[in-house]
């Protein structure tokens, strides 16, 4: 470039050699200073750091890759913990509810046959008192009858149709009696359905408060699984 210039400046400007020679020198320290850059080096470094650009992208798509695996990782684990201690928590409570139940069952079961012998023994008692009664009103009549027959001997025959008519009330009385042994069977019978059906309530009632509680766990188990879904989307969203 330097030869040139000199060339062109003696032959077409007409300059003598030296004021050539400093005019090119000139120009060539200009140019140095200026520092201009070709289409080519211009390649070269877009190149460069076209290169340099995609290995760091590299670089922080295999970190990213690292991260989301061990997120990952971390979640399942914590995932099956969790689910290994709402199963944990399920059997205790399963085994808790069998356990009252089965209390339940024997503490009833010893009422009634605490109940069933109460009222065994009272029926007992009420039939002996009665046996007694009885035994002691045929002695008394027996008495009687043996009086009567030894100095009434001669109304023997009024006295008879008077006896028949006292035992005609006995008969009724006894008939009462019975009539009421009769009602009071059936207001135990009664009171016993009832407790019977108190009982089925309160069994039935305790079966609709453990299927709640299952399925308000189990509810809270799938809204913990979809909250921690929402939070690892948001994530990749935000990476």
């Amino acid at each position: 470039m330097h030869a040139a210039t000199v060339e062109v400046m003696t032959k077409k400007a007409r300059f003598d050699s030296d004021t050539a020679m400093a005019v090119a020198e000139a120009f060539d320290i200009a140019i140095q200073h200026a520092q201009l850059v070709t289409a080519p080096m211009l390649d070269v470094r877009l190149a460069e750091l076209r290169s340099e650009m995609n290995a760091r992208f590299a670089a922080l798509d295999a970190k990213s890759d690292v991260r989301f695996a061990e997120s990952g990782a971390r979640m399942d684990a914590r995932f099956a913990e969790s689910d290994a201690k709402w199963v944990a928590r399920f059997a205790e409570s399963s085994a808790k509810i069998d356990a009252r139940l089965a209390e339940s069952d024997a503490k009833w079961e010893a009422r009634f046959a605490e109940s069933s012998a109460e009222m065994d023994a009272r029926f007992a008692e009420s039939d002996a008192k009665w046996e007694a009664r009885f035994a002691e009103s045929g002695a008394q009549w027996d008495s009687r009858f043996a009086g009567f027959d030894a100095a009434w001997g001669s109304r023997f025959t009024a006295f008879k149709a008077g006896l028949g008519a006292c035992f005609l009330a006995i008969e009724a009385r006894f008939n009462a009696m019975d009539a009421r042994i009769d009602s009071l069977e059936a207001a135990m019978n009664a009171r016993f359905a009832l407790q019977d059906e108190r009982m089925d309530k309160k069994i039935e009632a305790l079966k609709a408060e453990l299927v709640r509680w299952v399925f308000l766990a189990v509810l809270g188990n799938t809204a913990l699984a979809a909250a921690v879904n929402a939070v690892m989307n948001s994530f990749q969203h935000f990476h």
